[in-house]
């Protein structure tokens, strides 16, 4: 893998002396970090990690005891790396002593000192090639590259020399857990994007059935879909996952009633890829008794996180209020309007 641009290129940019804060260039490698932070990340040191939607995103895998990176580009430190060719990157890791298990990250690591960073081949290593200076398990001065860090055998994660100071800082790619028989365990994808943000939005029912009188809902309170008391009706929505998804899914059902009370009530969520059965997964909440301490204000109740989500993934629920039920004291009409969906997302490259 070559890295094409990374914080030692863009030393290269600085034809002279600049001062700190002029706002023209030539810059230094730190302004051009500086500027990056401010750009491309919320805090400016820790929001910050692979480029969504570039090649492979620097996605990591293993063969046997050979980890593998694929190409793509990160934001490390404010530092700037693009990986690309082939072979990709890889190294045949050194497992730990037979009998014992180990914690290692696979790391962007942005060397910002003027001096080899060559801590040892039992802590870090890299490959032997020209992106390394020619010498293995080092990282060149005032350079961004890929490294693997090695925890102590039988430690905790992270790694003891996992940093993030302005001399050394790292960006996690993945945890590789190693077992007692020398073998990788578990990969674990650690992968954070620049430009990650937080989704909160309303999915709006598409419809409703009153099952107990075998009809469809009506309209209620402000155009939200009525549930008459005493009966058993169901409400309807779906929802795609959009290609900007990045991590976690929070999904709550809003709804509000008449009155106090429980509700005995109940959400299915089924979901699935394309081509897949829409029933593939599910994160359904049973039936049980839901309190509504206050009359006619909005409630998010029956909340489920669902796991493996994948973009593209379709989603289907089915909440259900039990209005004949003995268990649901609430003797009045309830009103859902649909499901609050919460998750982080990142803007992609293309």
């Amino acid at each position: 893998m070559a890295f094409i641009l990374d914080s030692k290129i863009q030393e290269g940019f600085n034809a002279g002396a600049v001062a700190a804060d002029i706002d023209y260039g030539p810059y230094s490698g730190d302004q051009w970090a500086r500027m990056f932070r401010i750009l491309h990340t919320s805090d400016q040191e820790n929001d910050q990690g692979v480029v969504r939607g570039y090649e492979d995103e620097l996605e990591v895998s293993h063969i046997g005891t050979t980890v593998y990176v694929d190409e793509g580009a990160g934001l490390c430190n404010g530092h700037f790396m693009v990986g690309v060719g082939t072979p990709i990157w890889s190294v045949a890791v050194t497992p730990p002593t037979a009998g014992h298990t180990r914690c290692d990250y696979v790391v962007m690591l942005e060397n910002n000192t003027a001096g080899v960073y060559a801590p040892g081949a039992a802590t870090m290593q890299t490959p032997n090639s020209a992106d390394y200076g020619g010498v293995a398990n080092q990282v060149p001065e005032f350079a961004c590259r890929l490294a693997i860090i090695k925890g102590a055998e039988d430690a905790a994660c992270p790694p003891a020399i996992f940093s993030q100071t302005t001399a050394l800082f790292m960006i996690p790619l993945a945890k590789i857990e190693w077992d007692v028989a020398q073998a990788i365990d578990t990969l674990t994808d650690m992968r954070h994007y620049i430009h990650e943000y937080d989704v909160d939005i309303l999915v709006p029912a598409v419809n409703g059935y009153n099952s107990s009188d075998d009809t469809w809902l009506g309209s209620g309170f402000w155009l939200s879909f009525l549930m008459p008391d005493a009966k058993d009706c169901n409400l309807y929505g779906h929802w795609r996952v959009p290609p900007e998804y990045v991590r976690g899914l929070t999904i709550d059902t809003v709804v509000t009633s008449n009155d106090t009370g429980n509700l005995w009530a109940r959400l299915q969520t089924k979901y699935g890829a394309l081509g897949e059965n829409t029933a593939t997964h599910n994160a359904d909440i049973v039936a049980a008794a839901v309190a509504v301490p206050l009359a006619n204000v909005w409630q998010e109740i029956l909340q489920t996180t669902p796991a493996d989500v994948n973009i593209g993934d379709y989603f289907s629920w089915l909440y259900t209020r039990y209005g004949s039920n003995v268990n649901d004291t609430i003797d009045a009409d309830h009103y859902p309007i649909g499901w609050r969906v919460q998750y982080t997302a990142a803007i992609p490259w293309d």
